[in-house]
Formats: C-alpha cells, sequence, structure tokens
C-alpha cells in the first residue's frame, strides 16, 4: 500500500472543498488499486475505503480523512 500523507496533508492546508467530479474521480482511482468502496449512490458526501474486510480511511467531500 502507498503512503499518501503528505498528499493528504497538502489537500486539507488548501482548505477548499473537492469538485464533486473530483471526489469521484478519487473514488475510481481507489477502486483500481484494488481496494473496495463503501459508498452509498445518491449519499455524495462521503465513502469508506475497506482493505481485507477493515475500514482503513475515509473520503469526504470536503477533505480526506484518512
Amino acid at each position: 500500500m502507498r503512503d499518501i500523507t503528505n498528499v493528504i496533508k497538502n489537500a486539507i492546508s488548501k482548505d477548499v472543498a473537492w469538485a464533486v467530479d473530483s471526489f469521484f474521480s478519487v473514488i475510481e482511482k481507489v477502486r483500481n488499486e484494488r481496494l473496495t468502496i463503501s459508498f452509498w449512490e445518491g449519499e455524495e458526501n462521503w465513502a469508506g475505503i475497506i482493505a481485507n474486510n477493515e475500514t482503513v480511511g475515509y473520503i469526504w467531500r470536503k477533505h480526506p480523512l484518512v
């Protein structure tokens, strides 16, 4: 697994909301890393990232929370 801590810190330091299309783009990239995404269609505010049946992070529309 790749350490994305610096990417997340940089995103938080910007203090701007992600665009909805960026949120969905990140979800697709995470799926491509063979991680599972827990995401309810129609609920565009957050998604959970799951690896080996354990929640390892969350992506929120404003900031990634990992």
